[in-house]
């Protein structure tokens, strides 16, 4: 059950730095800035566009293509002044007030971020936001119970989640600790046994990682090369992708590769992202995650290299519809 939803302005429209943020309860509107969340919509899967072609002789069509529209948010809110709190030492608010307030949060045709929090039977909070940009804020000013429909067009459709999956290929993996004694005398004679840790450096060239969404999606991969790394590769094992660079990171380089829709990239992180996409081989893949297990590996052309690529990775789960 959506329980809050929280609004976040931009710092401007081509920015990623997010300004001033608002949260509205939908319990308790009086802490709400005087806002009461009366209907939300558009937040289900919606609807596709799947194109067919007919068959010239027989019944039906053949499968074509598919596509997913923009996502367009309705949210219908009203208006509640709040009294002087001498607590607080708050002010109050008129409607005329909360009215204008609605005009910093949500300004027309700018770029504003919805995140809605959800509380399980357990008690878990989970929360996912969407970005879009503010196409309505029509308050019926004359009506004797003032409030405004807001409507947020987002080009892209899925929702994010807040919490991001990340990991890496380089791990310290603690097994046991053994009371092996300590041959000193001081210990000896108190009879102390110190642990001795057993540990192993991991250098797996396979994962298992898990994408918690319900669709398709990619993956932010960060390479650190502490030696040469010749025509490094990333694989997945289980939709058989393979995406691979015939070039050669450098000692002390780092190489980001995106593979999130829409995204696509391939830099070298140095200061001046230098564009590496004319490197990937032909026959690569951006390598996307299905839901659920996604089996990861790498690899590279020089034997030393794979004790030299140490890969990090942050996947982002999306939603069709909260």
């Amino acid at each position: 059950m959506i329980y809050a939803i929280e609004v976040n302005n931009f710092i401007n429209s081509n920015s990623n730095e997010l300004g001033s943020t608002m949260r509205m309860t939908l319990a308790n509107p009086e802490t709400s800035l005087g806002f009461a969340v009366i209907s939300v919509d558009g937040l289900g899967p919606g609807t596709g566009n799947v194109t067919f072609q007919d068959w010239v002789t027989i019944a039906g069509g053949a499968y074509e293509s598919a596509h997913i529209p923009k996502r367009v948010i309705n949210i219908e809110l009203r208006f509640i002044p709040r009294d002087p709190d001498p607590i607080t030492m708050s002010k109050g608010d008129t409607v005329a007030d909360v009215r204008r307030r609605t005009y910093w949060f949500f300004p027309l045709t700018k770029k504003v971020r919805l995140t809605f929090y959800q509380r399980n039977l357990d008690g878990e909070i989970s929360s996912y936001y969407i970005d879009g940009y503010v196409t309505k804020n029509e308050p019926n000013v004359w009506s004797k119970e003032e409030g405004t429909n807001i409507q947020v067009t987002c080009g892209d459709p899925f929702f994010k989640s807040t919490k991001d999956v990340v990991g890496n290929f380089n791990q310290v993996l603690s097994l046991f600790a053994f009371p092996f004694p300590v041959d000193d005398e001081w210990h000896r004679e108190r009879n102390i046994k110190v642990p001795f840790p057993i540990s192993e450096k991991l250098k797996p060239d396979k994962q298992d990682i898990h994408n918690e969404s319900n669709i398709e999606t990619g993956a932010i991969f960060t390479i650190d090369a502490t030696g040469d790394i010749v025509n490094p590769m990333i694989y997945s094992e289980t939709t058989r992708q393979t995406l691979k660079l015939k070039y050669t990171i450098k000692d002390g380089e780092r190489v980001v590769i995106d593979t999130r829709p829409g995204v696509k990239t391939i830099i070298k992180d140095d200061g001046f992202n230098t564009n590496l996409i004319q490197y990937l081989d032909l026959d690569s893949d951006f390598i996307t995650f299905i839901p659920g297990s996604n089996v990861i590996g790498i690899h590279c052309d020089n034997s030393s290299g794979m004790d030299n690529f140490r890969m990090s990775y942050r996947l982002t789960p999306l939603y069709g519809g909260i």
